[in-house]
């Protein structure tokens, strides 16, 4: 019995150290673009499109392999809202992932869309993205529970307990940053952290 409860302990412990959570610390967050403020655990970020037609984002310089970013969102103004994975290939950030709530790229009535995009083949001289569109929408005014894992070739998205996925050979590439962006108005988060699988 002693044999059989050590054997037991030795597989709960080792479950347990196969994870790392990360709480992403001021160091570990730059603001691009626009403006941010944390109060009680809300980071609120606000601004416009610029010139270059490209809104405010936060970015998580936390690298991975394997994890889970699990988030909560909340825009007050029918938008759509980016979130960004990007690898880094010599010495320059290049995309790896992007996933688009309520919209995508060029489409500004699609509101009720969500579009995994994933960039297999793409080059610095040369982009090259794979669009997976998806029905969905998600109501401005509410709380919006979000998860992203990347699990080998594999990514899952889940919001609000809906499931979608796709896959792209970049993930086995790993991922040096996040990224979350709005285009109007302010996005609001919380519970955001990163969850490692060694």
């Amino acid at each position: 019995m002693k044999t059989l409860f050590s054997v037991f302990l030795f597989i709960n412990l080792s479950l347990v150290s196969a994870e790392e959570v990360i709480i992403p610390t001021k160091d570990q967050i730059v603001q691009h673009r626009g403006t941010s403020s944390t109060k009680d655990g809300v980071r609120t970020q606000t601004g416009e499109l610029d010139d270059t037609n490209h809104g405010p984002i936060s970015l998580y310089n936390i690298p991975f392999q394997n994890a889970t970013i699990s988030f909560s969102w909340k825009v007050n103004k029918e938008q759509k809202i980016m979130f960004l994975l990007d690898g880094k290939r010599n010495g320059k950030a290049t995309h790896h992932l992007k996933v688009y709530f309520n919209g995508r790229p060029g489409i500004k009535s699609k509101t009720d869309m969500l579009t995994i995009m994933t960039y297999d083949g793409s080059t610095k001289a040369k982009k090259k993205a794979t669009f997976n569109n998806n029905k969905y929408h998600a109501k401005p005014g509410e709380w919006h529970k979000t998860s992203i894992t990347i699990e080998g070739k594999k990514v899952t998205v889940v919001i609000n307990d809906k499931t979608f996925m796709a896959t792209s050979e970049k993930f086995l590439e790993g991922t040096e940053r996040i990224g979350i962006g709005n285009y109007t108005d302010s996005i609001y988060t919380k519970d955001f952290k990163i969850i490692k699988k060694k």
